[in-house]
């Protein structure tokens, strides 16, 4: 039997994959491969999701798990469903970690996944081994960035250096950025149930901790005031949502894209990160301009 061509259309807000044989809106183009693509190539085998629930009508239940290394049930042939086993974590299912990392996870290799996963893993244990009832807020905030500086990372202060960089990728080379480091923190806090949140200004990420009677900034394991950051960085003191954090994703896969010179994913995943602002109109002109250069493409 041959192996169809296919379109995936992934949704990271449940993790559930359909595939359909028609082509798609351009925002989810390149997010897990290119329109008409083969099976193989639209989501990566050790997917962040705890499961995956693919498609796959008309497929012979012995070619999908050729696929997929880590099919842990398969439905009888008449149920077009798969699921697939993923990446073991220390984790929680519900973490904001799993949504940045699979909206990255298409550009790296499953054991690069793996890889990131078990450094997250490390620094949650490490931090969790040393953290005691008696600290203050900011004392467990900068608990977290000694443990990752004892882990043999390196914080990066200038941004120029490492501008933009996906998060797999600072964690591979251990040199994390404002918003690589922001997410490691983001995450822990969230697995030990921290009132801990996002924040971005202009061409800045840093955490804060948003308690009842405590409220903390903390950047690069240093704490500094509201002040400083609405006389630097106009701070409205808002924090992110979860929209917000995953348009702080596709804005810098779309980076990471232009500089490999793919440039209608770039602008499609710009153009994504936008509408998740809710920037529509400034959404659809980063889609037109996606559309018109995969014309040049073809």
């Amino acid at each position: 039997m041959s192996e169809p061509t296919i379109t995936c259309i992934p949704n990271y807000e449940t993790g559930i994959f359909s595939c359909a044989g028609k082509t798609v809106h351009p925002m989810s183009r390149n997010v897990a491969g290119k329109p008409r693509a083969k099976l193989a190539s639209l989501l990566p085998q050790n997917h962040p999701f705890a499961s995956i629930e693919v498609d796959c009508r008309g497929l012979n239940p012995r070619e999908v798990r050729k696929l997929f290394r880590r099919v842990i049930r398969l439905e009888q042939i008449d149920n077009p469903k798969v699921y697939i086993e993923t990446v073991k974590t220390k984790f929680s299912l519900n973490n904001t970690i799993h949504k940045i990392l699979s909206i990255e996870s298409e550009m790296f290799d499953s054991s690069d996944i793996d890889l990131a996963y078990k450094l997250l893993d490390e620094i949650l244990e490490g931090v969790k081994s040393q953290l005691s009832d008696e600290m203050r807020p900011e004392d467990k905030l900068k608990l977290v960035y000694k443990i990752i500086r004892e882990k043999g990372f390196k914080l990066i202060e200038n941004e120029i250096e490492n501008e933009n960089a996906l998060l797999i990728d600072c964690l591979l080379e251990r040199t994390l950025d404002c918003d690589a480091s922001s997410f490691v923190v983001l995450a822990i806090a969230e697995q030990l149930d921290w009132p801990v949140k996002l924040v971005g200004v202009l061409g800045h990420v840093f955490v804060r901790w948003e308690g009842r009677d405590v409220k903390i900034n903390i950047d690069y394991g240093k704490i500094l005031e509201d002040q400083y950051y609405i006389e630097e960085f106009s701070w409205d003191r808002e924090s992110l949502d979860l929209n917000g954090i995953i348009a702080v994703c596709y804005y810098n896969r779309g980076v990471s894209k232009f500089k490999l010179g793919l440039y209608a994913e770039a602008y499609t995943n710009r153009g994504y990160a936008k509408s998740k602002l809710g920037r529509d109109k400034d959404a659809d002109m980063d889609w037109r301009k996606a559309e018109e250069f995969e014309l040049k493409e073809v």
